[in-house]
């Protein structure tokens, strides 16, 4: 009787490396992007996205700009308020104090 060989399992033949080689390539190809064409219309569209962030850009500063000049008024108009508050402060205590004195002198001429 003849002895056969027992197969190994794991023995790969020629032809299965390269199917396996053919199918990766395959699957590059598939993966590549192959119309190069398009790149330009994806460019412009990158270029009106920037063109609008631009113009975002620069409606945000111009906001920026008239808030601060809004605060920098608003700032001087509190200033402005302030001191004619000290100042009616200061008027409300003087004729406090003129009223206290006027007071005592009532009340002294009452006693006399």
């Amino acid at each position: 009787m003849i002895k056969r060989k027992q197969s190994e399992g794991f023995n790969l033949a020629f032809l299965d490396i390269m199917s396996c080689g053919l199918g990766a390539i395959i699957l590059v190809f598939m993966l590549i992007k192959h119309n190069v064409n398009n790149s330009s219309v994806e460019l412009d569209n990158l270029k009106n996205d920037i063109q609008i962030l631009e113009e975002k850009k620069e409606n945000s500063l111009q906001t920026l700009k008239s808030i601060d000049a809004q605060l920098a008024e608003d700032a001087i108009q509190e200033a402005a308020a302030r001191r004619k508050l000290e100042e009616r402060q200061s008027i409300l205590a003087r004729k406090s104090t003129e009223i206290d004195s006027a007071a005592k002198e009532i009340e002294s001429l009452k006693s006399d």
